[in-house]
């Protein structure tokens, strides 16, 4: 299993491309290598012959990771450079804060910015405890 907290990375690789739809003059044709930065947690030993990150994870009481969010998994072939990042500390999170202790969901203000003139939204706002509480736009 995944170790917590995992270690916190930023991998350049270079992705894998299609050329664009439809029939190419070879000769015009102009490739150009397509260069990724991705930054996550590194979950190592999951997918042999490949570097796998997830950019979220669900801290518990565990040792061990149980939760995560979408993984990402990239050939080694592909990776580039793989730098450690300073790993945030946890030791002070407080899931209360998360509505732990709390069945009511809480407020959260998402305010827009004055200068784009988007509608109003629903805002969805997922809590430690995993459940999905929808808040309607006001």
């Amino acid at each position: 299993m995944i170790k917590v907290p995992p270690r916190l990375v930023c991998v350049h690789w270079t992705d894998a491309f299609d050329s664009n739809n439809g029939w190419i003059t070879i000769k015009e044709y102009a490739p150009k290598a397509q260069y990724v930065i991705s930054v996550g947690y590194l979950l190592e030993g999951m997918l042999s012959g490949h570097v796998s990150l997830t950019g979220s994870w669900m801290p518990t009481d565990e040792e061990e990771m149980t939760e995560s969010g979408m993984i990402t998994h990239i050939p080694t072939g592909m990776v580039n450079k793989m730098v450690e990042l300073t790993q945030p500390d946890f030791s002070s999170l407080d899931l209360t804060a998360y509505g732990e202790t709390s069945p009511t969901p809480q407020s959260h203000s998402m305010p827009l910015s004055p200068a784009l003139d988007y509608p109003p939204y629903e805002a969805k706002v997922q809590h430690a405890t995993n459940h999905l509480r929808v808040h309607p736009p006001k």
